[in-house]
């Protein structure tokens, strides 16, 4: 049986939460108390468009984060991908999932400190990865878990074979910020470049250690001023900043035929791939 297990990675969705978290941490809401500053996937002009009674003192200001494009690292092209053999066992396939989860926090508003959310019992709620992409099927791979028990001998836990297959990708980011107001707009331009620039990258690292994120030398770039929309029977001021993120994707190929790891593993696998029959 050929089963596949996919690590992928939504960078702007993981993007959209370490944002919301630093705008939080500026107290933005209270220093602009006239104004509710939004981050988002989704444009709001799309919404605007479609939702007759959508008003733009409930939309803006905003801030759109998305990746425009994506493309394999320009330095790495020319390199073949990473691909190693993997034995998965059972506990190895719970620390897999585990790590699509992680404790829920909240900042306190008095001391401005990080508190782990927990439930009336004290357990820890957990909630999905931002941009973390895991999806199974639970019926399988507890299927796959009775199989790798199955060949523990003696204290040598059994497990399932096969490889991982490591990509680096890089995205090309684009955040907008639309406002009404157009100082509100120059100073949110200041406050989240400042962040992309001196900041995002230390963080994301931290944060989602399992794709190794990292911006090097793409540039953070930005247009301050020069836009503006007049759709809406209101004039939004618009700024613009791009960069470009690089970080790892893996897809992982499990074969219950194989019993160990050989240096002909990959092929061992991509043979059964192509003759296993739907």
């Amino acid at each position: 049986m050929i089963y596949y297990l996919n690590l992928g990675f939504i960078l702007e969705q993981a993007l959209i939460d370490v944002t919301k978290t630093y705008i939080d941490r500026l107290h933005l809401d209270s220093v602009y108390n006239n104004f509710h500053i939004q981050v988002v996937n989704e444009h709001p002009f799309a919404h605007m468009m479609i939702e007759d009674n959508t008003r733009a003192g409930d939309t803006f200001p905003s801030v759109v984060i998305t990746s425009h494009s994506d493309s394999e690292v320009p330095d790495l092209a020319n390199l073949m991908e990473v691909c190693h053999g993997v034995k998965f066992t059972s506990q190895d396939f719970d620390e897999l999932f585990e790590s699509a989860t992680r404790p829920k926090t909240i900042i306190n508003e008095q001391t401005g400190e990080t508190e782990v959310v927990r439930k009336r019992d004290k357990s820890i709620v957990r909630e999905n990865v931002p941009g973390y992409v895991l999806i199974y099927d639970e019926e399988r791979i507890n299927k796959l878990k009775e199989i790798a028990d199955s060949r523990t001998v003696g204290e040598e836990p059994g497990g399932i074979y096969g490889v991982k297959i490591d990509s680096r990708r890089r995205d090309n980011i684009s955040v907008e910020i639309w406002c009404e107001n157009d100082q509100l707009k120059d100073e949110l331009y200041e406050h989240l470049n400042l962040f992309f620039t001196c900041s995002l990258d230390r963080i994301l690292h931290e944060k989602f250690k399992m794709f190794d994120c990292a911006i090097f030398g793409n540039k953070v770039s930005g247009e301050r001023s020069s836009n503006y929309n007049f759709d809406f029977d209101v004039l939004l001021s618009g700024s613009h900043i791009t960069f470009s993120v690089d970080y790892n994707v893996s897809q992982i190929i499990l074969d219950t035929e194989i019993e160990n790891i050989t240096t002909e593993i990959f092929w061992e696998v991509i043979n059964h791939v192509k003759t296993e029959r739907t």
